[in-house]
């Protein structure tokens, strides 16, 4: 009996040792993250971060959570991003963001009101189809806002541009989980209720 104990106590000092690590990492990434990019990260991070909470408190099934989380996230900041660019004299394509808006609310809708593998496969067609138009017009994208807004940094352009890749790609990494977790919770339902 002894055994199990000290096992036990040494697997949850290894836990409280990990967690540690990883809040200390994390604030590590997120000072220089914020330092380097600021609101480049800032925007997307806390749109994310709200979304996230948001869904967490309307019960919304754990794994989709993220996947959700990072759409809805992402739409977000695109608007303040053609706001803000609007707001500085510049040319904002407020149609394209219209429709990745309306596109973003249908996909949560569908997932909210079907909770299915079908509407998270929805969200990874989005997630793969925004990233492919997004990569193709990277260059006339950055050239567009320069001309825009002279006095805007290529570098700082260049930054927003590999974040949007970055959290498309992450988008659909997080779509391939949410869809092959809900995959296994509806087979565990089904032989639940089978049995």
């Amino acid at each position: 009996m002894a055994a199990p104990r000290v096992t036990n106590s040494v697997q949850t000092t290894k836990e409280g040792v990990g967690k540690k690590v990883l809040k200390i990492g994390g604030a590590i990434f997120g000072t220089v993250g914020v330092t380097v990019l600021g609101a480049t990260l800032i925007w997307p991070a806390a749109l994310i971060g709200i979304t996230w909470f948001i869904l967490t408190k309307c019960k919304v099934e754990s794994v989709a959570v993220p996947m959700l989380a990072f759409a809805v996230g992402h739409s977000g900041w695109m608007v303040v991003g053609h706001a803000t660019l609007a707001a500085m004299g510049g040319e904002a394509d407020l149609i394209s963001v219209a429709v990745d808006v309306v596109i973003v609310i249908a996909l949560l809708t569908w997932f909210l009101w079907a909770r299915s593998r079908a509407a998270a496969i929805g969200v990874l067609v989005y997630q793969i189809l925004a990233l492919g138009v997004g990569v193709l017009l990277w260059g006339p994208t950055v050239e567009a806002i320069k001309e825009a807004i002279p006095r805007a940094s290529s570098q700082t352009l260049m930054f927003a541009q590999a974040m949007h890749v970055f959290l498309r790609i992450t988008g659909i990494c997080l779509c391939v989980y949410a869809i092959a977790k809900l995959r296994k919770q509806t087979t565990v339902k089904y032989s639940e209720v089978f049995e």
